[in-house]
């Protein structure tokens, strides 16, 4: 079981460094925060954070990642708490 963890967050991570260099030409980034029960959880990072178009580009991250990696069942990405300059959530 061990070993098979193993080689899925390999294969994650080999996969990211793949996608990582398109949202690092526009200042961002995506770093893997967990895996478990072969569902991978990820991070924005950079300007993908906020970025007004950050829903539909994780769609394709997501879409491109488990088509990548064949034994991911499923890819989540968390989103940062966004606020407005007087403290309410940004909608």
């Amino acid at each position: 079981m061990q070993a098979a963890y193993c080689e899925l967050e390999n294969d994650v991570r080999l996969a990211l460094a793949e996608l990582l260099p398109s949202m690092q030409a526009d200042g961002g980034g995506v770093e893997l925060v967990s895996i478990c029960d072969s569902s991978a959880t990820l991070r924005l990072l950079g300007t993908c954070q906020f970025c007004p178009s950050r829903k539909l580009s994780t769609q394709s991250l997501v879409a491109d990642l488990l088509s990548r990696v064949p034994g991911l069942r499923a890819a989540h990405v968390e989103y940062p708490a966004l606020v407005t300059p007087c403290g309410g959530p940004m909608p």
